[in-house]
């Protein structure tokens, strides 16, 4: 009979343990289920803004597209000679920020054409 006692003593010890053992297990399953969650609410996130920061660039540019200009006006005016063309140095550069421009224009479509797998 004492050993009756002991054997499900240990039997029931073992069954807790197993119990305790497969709880911790789901614990941590979900645990990991919910940072996978949260990582892709953070891309979503990203993924809305995306937009906003391409239209920001977009005025940003035009608005230093017009503070070129007024530079060259105000500097051809300085030099007495309104209608002269720009030297070709501000149109190199010109050229080179409009080129930058496009190729973040770019990057920018081509992120937001990315759309994380949900």
């Amino acid at each position: 009979m004492a050993a009756l006692v002991v054997l499900l003593v240990l039997l029931g010890g073992f069954a807790l343990a197993l119990v305790g053992i497969y709880n911790g297990l789901v614990t941590l399953r979900n645990q990991v289920r919910n940072a996978w969650q949260q990582i892709g609410v953070q891309l979503k996130r990203r993924h809305d803004l995306i937009p906003n920061l391409v239209e920001v660039v977009k005025d940003y540019m035009g608005y230093e597209q017009e503070t070129l200009d007024k530079v060259i006006r105000a500097r051809n005016q300085a030099l007495g000679s309104r209608h002269a063309p720009p030297h070709r140095h501000w149109d190199a550069s010109l050229t080179r920020g409009r080129a930058a421009a496009r190729c973040s224009r770019a990057a920018a479509t081509a992120v937001a054409e990315y759309s994380p797998a949900s």
